[in-house]
C-alpha cells in the first residue's frame, strides 16, 4: 500500500495556530499543548529564514507543523490498524515491511527534540517485536541552525501484528518554548 497510515501526521487537518495559540491535532491522543503552528509564524521561528532554506522549498511539507508549545515533555499518539492495509495472512507469511519517517528539528543552538517511536500488537493486544524510532535531531544535527531534517528507518512487520502504535514524544532543550518540531510524519506497508 503506498498510504499513508497515519492521521495528520503533516499537522494540516484543522486550524493552526498563530502568536501563542494552543492548537491541539486533530486524530491524535496527546499530552500537554502540542500545536500544530503556522511554519511562518513569528512565535515560532524568530524570524529565522531557515525553514524556507535548502530542503523545505523542495519538498511538500505545507503551511503547518507541530511542536511542544510551552510543555516540557509533550506527547501524542495514534494506533493503526493493519488490516485496514495489508491481509492479516500476507502479513503473517513475514514478508510485509514498513518504513516510519517523519522531517524533525528544532531551533537555532538549543536541543528541544522530538523522537517517533511505532510498535506492533498482535489480536490480543500484546505488543510483538521491537520498538523502531527515528529521531531524536539536536543541535549538533542542525548545525545549531533553525531547520527540520528528514529522518527515515524500514523494517518487517512482525507475524502475527495486527496494529501499530505510533508515538510522538516533543522534550524541551532550553529556551522559553519547547521547539521540538516534527512534520509529514508517515508509516507505509510494501513488500
Amino acid at each position: 500500500s503506498n498510504a499513508n497510515m497515519v492521521t495528520n501526521g503533516d499537522g494540516e487537518t484543522g486550524s493552526c495556530a498563530i502568536n501563542s495559540e494552543v492548537v491541539s491535532p486533530p486524530g491524535w491522543n496527546y499530552n500537554g499543548n502540542i500545536t500544530q503552528v503556522y511554519y511562518n509564524d513569528s512565535i515560532l521561528i524568530y524570524g529565522a529564514p531557515a525553514f524556507y532554506g535548502p530542503g523545505a522549498a523542495t519538498t511538500d511539507r505545507g503551511n503547518c507543523l507541530l511542536y511542544g508549545q510551552t510543555t516540557i515533555i509533550a506527547s501524542m499518539w495514534q494506533t493503526i490498524n493493519l488490516t485496514n492495509y495489508a491481509d492479516s495472512a500476507l502479513i503473517d507469511t513475514g514478508t510485509v515491511k514498513f518504513n516510519l519517517s517523519a522531517w524533525l528539528g528544532g531551533v537555532s543552538n538549543q536541543n528541544d527534540s522530538a523522537t517517533v517511536f511505532l510498535s506492533f500488537t498482535d489480536q490480543a493486544n500484546q505488543t510483538i517485536g521491537s520498538m523502531t524510532s527515528i529521531g531524536p535531531v539536536l543541535d549538533t544535527d542542525r548545525g545549531g541552525l533553525t531547520v527540520l531534517i528528514f529522518r527515515q528507518t524500514s523494517g518487517l512487520v512482525p507475524v502475527g501484528a495486527r496494529s501499530t502504535s505510533l508515538l510522538v514524544t516533543f522534550t524541551w532543550g532550553s529556551g522559553g518554548y519547547n521547539n521540538g518540531y516534527a512534520d509529514n510524519i508517515g508509516v507505509y506497508l510494501y513488500q
